[in-house]
């Protein structure tokens, strides 16, 4: 759960937390219906929905007014194609994989794998298979940053990792102003407000907010089984 620390509501979701705090942080206005955001990131986002049909679906002609409704209708009209039927049932499926998880735990088929060739690994999908040999075994990295010449697997951690170069911070903090690249960073700075100490000492109990605090502790408090440990991670 994460708790609001102006009101205390709490929250199954960290978006859901963070779209709450508009509530107690109203700086930027819309202009068209006057609704109150807390950053002008949001501001802007909500400032498209008045923009009729400014979310054109790529698969078709028609547009629609918000990002959400665009979603539903591709669900609705272009991810309803299930093509994959179940030769057993009459049940069908969107992809091949989710009638394989059917198979498997429906109808109980054990069904035949895809073995890797260099290591004991096997997947269910050919793939799986072919993205796991080209990553872990042919070591491929075709995606590069045209900064400092790292290389990456795909273009997802290519983008991810240009944030260092320059990336702009818009996702701030609501508690504190702190504002990071990355939304996956603010949430592991929320921790520090909501006192989420989720990574726990073994050996004494101690329980820290972030798991290089626990790596710290243990390797100045418990030594011996820093390095059994670390060893054991090594070899997995």
């Amino acid at each position: 759960m994460f708790c609001c620390q102006v009101c205390g509501k709490r929250y199954e979701m960290f978006l859901s937390l963070h779209k709450h705090m508009n509530e107690h942080y109203e700086r930027f206005i819309c202009e068209t219906c006057g609704k109150k955001f807390v950053t002008a990131h949001r501001m802007v986002n909500h400032a498209r929905t008045h923009q009729r049909g400014c979310f054109p679906c790529k698969l078709c002609s028609d547009s629609f007014p918000t990002y959400s409704n665009l979603h539903a209708h591709i669900a609705r009209v272009h991810k309803s194609n299930k093509r994959y039927k179940c030769p057993i049932c009459d049940e069908k499926f969107t992809s091949y994989k989710h009638r394989l998880n059917h198979l498997r735990n429906v109808h109980g088929k054990k069904l035949a794998g895809f073995p890797c060739p260099s290591c004991p690994k096997v997947f269910d999908l050919c793939s799986q298979r072919t993205a796991h040999v080209r990553f872990r075994h042919l070591q491929e990295r075709n995606h590069v940053c045209p900064v400092c010449g790292m290389k990456f697997f795909t273009n997802y951690e290519l983008q991810e990792h240009s944030v260092k170069h320059g990336g702009e911070r818009i996702y701030q903090c609501d508690v504190c102003k702190k504002a990071y690249a990355r939304l996956k960073t603010l949430r592991e700075h929320m921790r520090i407000h909501n006192n989420d100490r989720r990574f726990v000492c073994l050996v004494c109990g101690h329980s820290f907010i972030q798991n290089c605090s626990l790596k710290h502790h243990m390797r100045v408090h418990h030594p011996a089984q820093f390095k059994d440990l670390f060893k054991l991670t090594e070899n997995t």
